[in-house]
């Protein structure tokens, strides 16, 4: 059992270190692709008893220290000698050691660190059981949300994500920021606070946790929660829970950024749902919570961040992955290390004494002459003669340098991908007249994410689309391009019979904050639905700040820069005229001839 153990936790401590080192090498993937690396070597962990006991052995030999085998000691009688040369009648006999007829009682370390394990392992079990058992108790305490706004826009969330798994929506007083729970049934909880949001946290709260569902995040995360119970003594298990929940979250923002979600906007309000989540939260443990504080500011970095790779994963992206972590596991499992046959090694026994010998009768002195056998001297070691010192190395000429690389220009590859992004934007375009709704909103989703200004006529002329869920989505797409072009239409679009297209009309006019769009968001404060009328305030209140913080900073640093290069011109006016002598007197200074020595006095005259 011990040995078991033994080789189960040093093959996870491989696993764990080579899905960390795998991980690290693709930084530069999408969070996805890092995500899914995490899970392939979590659950691998688990799967190394399983596959070793179903797969054949790969035995190891390795060899073993030498077994000392005793010896055992017999009494054997040592006769003393008289100084007459008779043998006495005394002798010393050497005991012979007894072993002890008791059995060995004693427990071996194997066992001890077998209890432990044990031990741990189900106090960590029970832990999370607990944990599970108490999200199904709020889970079912919690009441459900059956208003309109939130059901529509829990179907638009997952319209917008092709999310077909049914979603429950509840609402609890035992937490503060929404979590998603549930491995079969997936349930959203929300804070009963979720009544005051506005629609465009709705909006983009219920995207995130539906995208939590569409990518079966809660049941990789009771997997990972498994394995850190198992391998609760490994630090490395603790690691690997802590990255996956990393890129679960930061997948999960890019599926809801994919969607057409502005970032800005989702980093306001990310933020603002961590300020209020607290660390002794009852469900934190086993349920998905939308912001926590530890990991807020790595996440938007990589929200606003414009390069970073957002690409989800495909099916068949998954299965390789799948195939290539099985294979290389495999080996991994069947490696079984054995301890070679020891070779005896017989030990000496070292005789001591029990009993002192009785006193022997001292004769008379008699006159014994001694001969002592001087030996002869050893010769002394002939004196080695130094060897000679070694030549010194004649140093190697250095090799002369290499040519420099010559550097490839990229005017190709940039061109190749200018002509590339047309043509894709051109059947995007193209592909906004089919007659099918799914197909041009698919279609008007892929140029919003492109970003590009090619597409802003496309979206424009999609505004007039028949169905109001393209039209939305076109409003949403004026709003990131943050292109003028777009106010004019969008003013036309704060007056659509549709509710929802005119509120994203109000805040895609907002995101481009033209003071154009005053008096049309102005007219919108008067609109019928609650939910336009708030945007539009909320836009008005957008133009007045600035178009956005990045532009306010750059606005203010342009100031800050001008400010100080007018104070350091007026410095160096005001100092002109001292600049200019200095000048004078360094060049006077220079073309001064040089002054000779001078010389004694004569003496005087004598008189």
């Amino acid at each position: 059992m011990s040995a078991l153990l033994l080789q189960v936790a040093v093959k996870a401590s491989i696993v764990f270190a080579l899905t960390w080192f795998a991980a690290l090498l693709m930084r530069r993937q999408s969070a996805a692709v890092r995500h899914l690396v995490w899970t392939l070597g979590i659950s691998a962990s688990l799967l190394l008893p399983l596959l070793g006991a179903v797969t054949p052995a790969l035995s190891v030999s390795m060899p073993a220290d030498p077994v000392v085998i005793p010896v055992p000691e017999t009494a054997t009688p040592m006769p003393v000698a008289s100084l007459d040369g008779a043998p006495h009648d005394s002798a010393v006999r050497l005991p012979a050691r007894t072993s002890d007829p008791s059995p060995d009682r004693s427990i071996s370390a194997a066992a001890i660190l077998a209890a432990l394990w044990f031990g741990g392992a189900v106090v960590a079990l029970l832990k999370l059981a607990v944990g599970f058992l108490r999200v199904r108790a709020i889970t079912s305490a919690a009441g459900v949300v059956d208003e309109s706004e939130w059901l529509a826009e829990a179907a638009r969330a997952a319209s917008a994500l092709r999310l077909t798994t049914r979603v429950a929506l509840r609402m609890t007083a035992r937490t503060v920021v929404p979590l998603v729970c549930g491995m079969w049934r997936p349930t959203i909880l929300l804070p009963v606070s979720a009544d005051e949001w506005s629609a465009e946290r709705r909006h983009v709260v219920l995207r995130h946790e539906s995208a939590h569902v569409k990518r079966h995040d809660c049941f990789t995360l009771a997997i990972a929660r498994l394995a850190v119970a198992l391998h609760w003594f490994n630090p490395l298990a603790y690691v690997a829970l802590k990255q996956l929940r990393i890129e679960q979250e930061r997948a999960a923002d890019d599926l809801v950024l994919t969607a057409g979600t502005d970032p800005s906007v989702y980093a306001d309000h990310l933020l603002d749902i961590a300020r209020a989540f607290r660390t002794a939260d009852p469900v934190g443990t086993t349920a998905l919570a939308m912001a926590r504080p530890s990991d807020i500011e790595g996440r938007l970095l990589a929200i606003l961040e414009p390069s970073r790779s957002r690409r989800p994963l495909s099916r068949t992206m998954r299965t390789g992955a799948a195939i290539v972590a099985a294979l290389a596991l495999m080996p991994l499992a069947a490696l079984q290390v054995s301890a070679s046959a020891a070779t005896p090694a017989m030990q000496v026994p070292t005789p001591h004494w029990t009993a002192m010998p009785r006193p022997l009768e001292v004769p008379p002195p008699v006159a014994i002459e001694f001969s002592q056998a001087v030996p002869a001297p050893r010769p002394a070691p002939a004196a080695q003669t130094p060897a000679p010192p070694a030549p010194p190395a004649t140093p190697a000429s250095p090799a002369p340098p290499a040519p420099p690389a010559t550097r490839t220009p990229a005017a190709a590859n940039s061109r190749l991908d200018e002509a590339t992004r047309k043509r894709i934007a051109d059947a995007l375009m193209s592909a906004l007249d089919d007659s099918n709704q799914r197909v041009r909103e698919e279609a008007l989703n892929t140029l919003i994410s492109m970003r590009d200004d090619r597409a802003i006529p496309a979206l424009i002329k999609a505004l007039s689309d028949p169905m109001p869920e393209v039209r939305e989505g076109a409003a949403t797409g004026l709003g990131n391009m943050h292109d003028s072009r777009g106010v004019a239409p969008l003013l036309q679009a704060v007056r659509d019979s549709n509710a929802n297209v005119r509120r994203r009309a109000a805040w895609a006019l907002g995101a481009i904050a033209d003071p154009m769009a005053i008096d049309g968001l102005t007219t919108a404060l008067k609109d019928a639905d609650a939910t336009v009328r708030e945007q539009a305030a909320q836009s008005l209140g957008r133009i007045a700040r600035g178009r956005s913080a990045s532009a306010s900073f750059s606005q203010s640093f342009d100031v800050a820069i001008s400010t100080a290069k007018n104070d350091a011109l007026r410095e160096l006016e005001a100092h002109r005229e001292d600049l200019e002598k200095l000048r004078e007197d360094l060049n006077n200074f220079r073309l001064m001839p040089p002054v000779p020595p001078v010389a004694p006095a004569p003496p005087a005259p004598a008189r």
